[in-house]
């Protein structure tokens, strides 16, 4: 039988780019933008909570290590169906629906966790979390790396991530710290923020439903199958096409490693550093509120700044982001190896600084590699499978640390990094003539 849809060759070969939008086009075009930075606010202010919050859920529930580091596992789940389900919601949906089954799941789950249900509710309520962060993320990753500078706008998206991470550490410290709130209490302004960003996505993207998005990419139905056939048949026509042929190419699977693992060990040192530093290095819990914010700050200014670095060296991309690692796992030897307080606190926040570029850089080597027809598909794929690495890995440190203590972190994290570095090693150059990387 026909495919669903007519497609290219999945031949990746070094292409030209077709001539891409300018994220200032238009007035409109403006506040996509400004919509997808928001969303990416949220992001970054939801993994950073979970730091401030892992000892507040361990008094309230009465739990160890182990068992509150489900909630950073549970949403493995939801982004697992982010992933499997990308291409399929960008043709049959567009962006604007993805904006509102998205800003819909995370409204739901604040909703129902500022309600403090019992813990293992809690917990299948981040699948919810995590099924809204990957399908928004890996959308918006596509789309701002579709725009004409890519390796800056996407440092500046991940930034405004960064930024959302940095600042909720310091709000919630102040309002469970000082103001006395109980921790489900934060979640109350974050469902009307959520709300508002799912809003103000779908509205900006109104325009962008399922049949725009064919047409952009020139996706076409067949029309000789008649309608019933096509309906029912889509899911599975998608799955054999661009998913499948991404999940071929070696390219798309060492993007996932390396993201799943650099993603993390960013959100694992982000949740357990407040742990960190209060069990083993002795710090307040509001002192090591702060530190946790200058490491999501390090990071934040390393996106803004070091993606236009990056973007003078798109002709060495090997040797920047190589650099950069190299720098990571340096200051993460000092974090780890030190034994005081503020110096873990200062080496935090350089250790988020170098890390802050990688996550862009490795999303515009994508695009760079790939043909058009399979870059929206590949950089949804590597982006969600990439998020689940912000569960899998602190749910690893938790687990682990229950039995060896918390100071297990940080030879975990430098494994991580080292990992990333071995893994940015075999990636495809992407200034090479020819780039063949698909499987047998």
């Amino acid at each position: 039988m026909a495919s669903f849809y007519d497609e290219q060759s999945p031949l990746i070969k070094r292409h030209e780019r077709e001539e891409l939008g300018r994220w200032n086009s238009s007035t409109l075009n403006v506040l996509r933008v400004a919509a997808t930075f928001f969303s990416f606010i949220i992001s970054g202010a939801n993994d950073s909570l979970y730091g401030v919050l892992i000892p507040r859920l361990e008094s309230f529930y009465h739990l160890n290590h182990t068992t509150v580091s489900l909630l950073f596992l549970s949403p493995v789940a939801g982004y697992i169906v982010a992933t499997l389900a990308n291409h399929s919601m960008h043709v049959r949906l567009g962006q604007r629906g993805i904006a509102l089954i998205g800003g819909s799941c995370h409204v739901m789950a604040y909703a129902i966790a500022s309600t403090h249900p019992p813990f293992s509710a809690l917990v299948l309520v981040y699948t919810l979390v995590g099924l809204g962060s990957g399908t928004k993320q890996a959308a918006w990753n596509s789309w701002v790396g579709g725009l004409q500078n890519p390796n800056e706008l996407l440092g500046i998206l991940h930034g405004f991530y960064g930024a959302g991470a940095t600042i909720m550490p310091v709000v919630a410290s102040v309002l469970l710290g000082k103001r006395g709130w109980s921790w489900y209490e934060v979640y109350y302004p974050f469902v009307a923020i959520a709300a508002a960003d799912m809003v103000f996505s779908s509205s900006v993207f109104a325009t962008h439903d399922g049949s725009a998005y064919r047409e952009k990419n020139g996706i076409q139905p067949r029309e000789e199958h008649g309608q019933h056939t096509r309906t029912r048949g889509c899911f599975a026509a998608i799955k054999r096409s661009q998913t499948a042929v991404c999940l071929k190419e070696k390219v798309v699977l060492l993007g996932s490693a390396f993201l799943i693992t650099y993603t993390g060990s960013e959100v694992a040192l982000g949740g357990w550093m407040v742990t960190f530093l209060m069990e083993i290095r002795h710090g307040t819990a509001f002192a090591s509120g702060l530190a946790v914010s200058g490491f999501w700050g390090g990071l934040t200014l390393g996106r803004f700044a070091l993606g236009f670095v990056t973007a003078r060296f798109l002709n060495n991309m090997k040797l920047i982001v190589s650099f950069y690692l190299v720098c990571a796992m340096a200051t993460q030897l000092l974090f780890w190896l030190i034994p005081n307080f503020i110096a873990s606190a200062v080496s935090a926040a350089f250790l988020g600084f170098f890390l802050g570029p990688l996550f862009p850089a490795v999303i515009v080597s994508l695009t760079t590699v790939l043909p058009k027809s399979l870059q929206v598909p590949a950089v949804g794929i590597c982006s969600a499978i990439g998020a689940s690495g912000a569960s899998s890995v602190p749910f690893a440190v938790g687990a682990i640390a229950q039995a060896m203590g918390v100071q297990v972190l940080q030879p975990i994290i430098f494994a991580c990094l080292l990992l990333c570095l071995l893994l940015w090693a075999y990636f495809p150059d992407p200034d090479s003539p020819f780039v063949d990387t698909q499987t047998a």
